[in-house]
């Protein structure tokens, strides 16, 4: 049984984005957003939204009678990542397509920080961690790049365009502090009540010059 990480998932449709052609690439925008819901003792909601273009979901085609698409993740997938853990399960997957523009969602609910870690995945250059005292949670986002030549750095600019990473905390208690823990990484934070997000472009996620980390406390 295959196990696919939400992070590896977006590398998997990253890579098939290397591989496009210039006009597929150009109209190939995708974005992500990832809410962890902390709010309920011994539980936590993990819900990833994929936002891509048709082009781009198209290419995941596995089988020609099927609605159903590999990228990032299909239903399929989803469901045989959940029963890797005895306490998780698939809350939700659905597709909505709007013009040109799909957006794939998946809703895990995790019984242990070891599922949530699991689910989540080490692509961004470690595991998800949360605190011995369950008052806060570190979310790994980015593993080192390469350094990119200037001509691949605007490529990748104008592939991502208006493109995003947006990652919300829904805590337990009140936020007290949000970090982005990365150089040359720039973003921007929003915190209210026991919610915090952060949002950082695509590119500049992607192309971070070290690990790079997202630590919540309340």
């Amino acid at each position: 049984m295959k196990q696919y990480s939400q992070l590896l998932s977006f590398s998997r449709l990253l890579r098939l984005v290397a591989i496009a052609s210039i006009p597929v690439l150009v109209s190939s925008c995708l974005s992500l957003e990832a809410e962890f819901d902390l709010r309920r003792p011994g539980q936590t909601d993990l819900t990833i939204h994929y936002h891509l273009h048709e082009s781009l979901w198209e290419l995941g085609v596995f089988d020609e009678n099927s609605p159903e698409r590999a990228v990032p993740v299909s239903r399929r997938d989803a469901e045989e990542t959940a029963l890797r853990y005895r306490d998780v399960t698939l809350q939700d997957h659905r597709v909505l397509r709007e013009g040109e523009r799909v957006t794939v969602t998946v809703r895990y609910r995790a019984g242990s920080t070891e599922s949530l870690q699991g689910l989540w995945g080490e692509a961004g250059g470690g595991p998800l961690t949360v605190r011995g005292d369950g008052r806060g949670i570190t979310i790994p986002l980015a593993a080192q790049s390469s350094p990119l030549e200037a001509n691949q750095r605007e490529l990748f600019d104008t592939i991502l365009r208006n493109e995003f990473a947006r990652i919300t905390v829904l805590a337990p208690e009140t936020v007290r502090s949000g970090s982005a823990g990365g150089a040359g990484v720039p973003g921007e934070e929003e915190r209210a009540g026991n919610r915090y997000t952060f949002t950082v472009p695509m590119a500049d996620l992607l192309a971070a010059p070290q690990p790079f980390s997202l630590e919540v406390e309340w």
